[in-house]
């Protein structure tokens, strides 16, 4: 080979070789950055996280909203303010600001969020350990590992009359036990209405180490009026509320207040400010019940989940009663209804302050006449003695069936069992829920608690 043909194939194989080198480099610099919390993989449909001065930036959204990390996120068009919730914590940022407030107290992180494509993205690692989860880099995979601190979850029975027997026997598988035995008059004064013996489920719980709730319900409209309409019966209220717990010792307090219409909303609010201030000061929790919805509708207008959640440490939603005693027969918690109303609730609360409300029962509809409660057993025996077999909805994921009775009437009957109340479980898993509650202590079956034994 001629000195001029050698030169001319090192010169041919230094620029293949730079080429090789500058497509090897440019590979690497677009690998993805891949994000995992707690195992699972985060998807991201548009902008992708990348790095910035040492730091992983992502779309906030969709890491925080993950199920597994459970926190939620508002937006202000006007500021450019991004707020984040999770398990009392509160983040505000802006895009090209270093300065975030921390449950109002300043910080400064090293890399200031910024404006994508739409998307604002957030330093990951400052966000993950400042909601206490560990953060893990693989600079080789470019793999980005978030590890929440996993909590028990709460399940919550609710006990009412003829809840004694379950309640002494299924006390291991719940973490709370919320006594519904008070009420409230239109002026705020708490009326006592506890069964007898109250006192040995009380003293029994404690023993247990489950944590003890006084639920105190108020149905009636016109009562509700009177009392979030005044001040006066509003503050009577809650000195009644505070001097109940330090007279019973209970640890958490409950406000069952259903039928709220939305003229009283501002004195509902304020209700719960008020509560909120006062059972904080005395290191009792407070918890709050809200109805079922998945879109705002006019009569339940004075529910707001967002705003309950500014002053409540978990909102109870009942997810029953779709169809309810006085209405048309059919599914009283459809599957796909509750999956509706969880995707609706996490728009506003973190999912660590969701408790899912299961009804543990079921209906039996006469043609044209208001439905009778029944439990999983009463239901199956009556299909038995009847000789109908149940049929299971393939959409609303629920037993039900039809017969006639004596009289020649047509029954249409609704309940659940274990298949569709394991679906409700896992959907509270799934979506890193706070826990569940359980109507009523005394409606349970023993396939039913097996499956809430393994509740995570």
């Amino acid at each position: 080979m001629s000195w001029r043909k050698l030169i001319a194939a090192v010169v041919a194989l230094t620029g293949f070789l730079a080429c090789w080198c500058l497509t090897a480099s440019a590979a690497q610099a677009v690998e993805p950055v891949q994000v995992f919390v707690n195992g699972k993989s985060v998807s991201f449909p548009d902008v992708r996280p990348f790095i910035r001065n040492g730091r992983t930036l992502v779309p906030v959204r969709f890491v925080v909203e993950n199920p597994a990390f459970g926190a939620v996120v508002f937006y202000e068009p006007q500021t450019k303010k991004v707020t984040i919730k999770r398990g009392g914590i509160t983040v505000d940022c802006w895009p090209d600001s270093r300065t975030v407030l921390v449950n109002g107290g300043s910080r400064t992180m090293d890399v200031a969020p910024v404006l994508k494509e739409g998307r604002t993205m957030v330093p990951l690692r400052f966000l993950s350990e400042t909601f206490g989860a560990d953060v893990g880099w693989d600079g080789v995979t470019r793999i980005v590992r978030i590890t929440m601190p996993l909590r028990r979850k709460i399940v919550l029975g609710y006990y009412y009359g003829g809840s004694y027997s379950e309640f002494l026997e299924r006390h291991a598988n719940l973490t709370d036990v919320a006594f519904q035995w008070y009420s409230a008059d239109e002026k705020g004064n708490l009326v006592d209405e506890k069964p007898q013996g109250y006192q040995l489920a009380l003293d029994y719980a404690r023993a247990q180490g489950v944590r003890t709730q006084v639920s105190v319900i108020l149905t009636d409209p016109v009562k509700l009026h009177a009392l979030l309409g005044s001040r006066e019966a509003r503050q009577n209220f809650v000195n009644g509320a505070l001097d109940l717990v330090a007279r019973e010792g209970y640890q958490i307090f409950n406000l069952d207040f259903e039928g709220v219409k939305p003229e009283d909303r501002s004195g509902y609010y304020a209700l719960l400010s008020e509560l909120s201030q006062a059972l904080k000061k005395e290191g009792i929790g407070f918890y709050a019940t809200a109805p079922a919805m998945e879109k705002p509708v006019s009569w339940h207008a004075a529910y707001d989940y967002g705003e309950m959640g500014k002053y409540v440490d978990k909102v109870v939603i009942m997810a029953y009663d779709l169809h309810y005693r006085t209405g048309p027969p059919g599914p009283i918690a459809p599957y796909d209804w509750v999956k509706r109303v969880v995707t609706y609730a996490r728009q506003f609360l973190p999912a660590d302050q969701i408790i899912l409300g299961l009804g543990v029962y079921g209906r039996d509809w006469p043609e044209g006449k208001p439905a009778t409660s029944l439990t999983y057993q009463a239901a199956e025996a009556l299909a038995a003695e009847r000789q109908v077999q149940p049929a299971w909805h393939p959409v609303y994921c629920l037993p039900h069936f039809e017969y006639y009775d004596e009289a020649g009437v047509r029954h249409e009957v609704w309940y659940e069992n274990r298949a569709s109340l394991k679906l409700k479980l896992d959907l509270a898993e799934s979506q890193g829920l706070a826990g569940v509650s359980i109507w009523r202590l005394g409606y349970g079956f023993p396939d039913f608690w097996a499956d809430v034994a393994a509740f995570k």
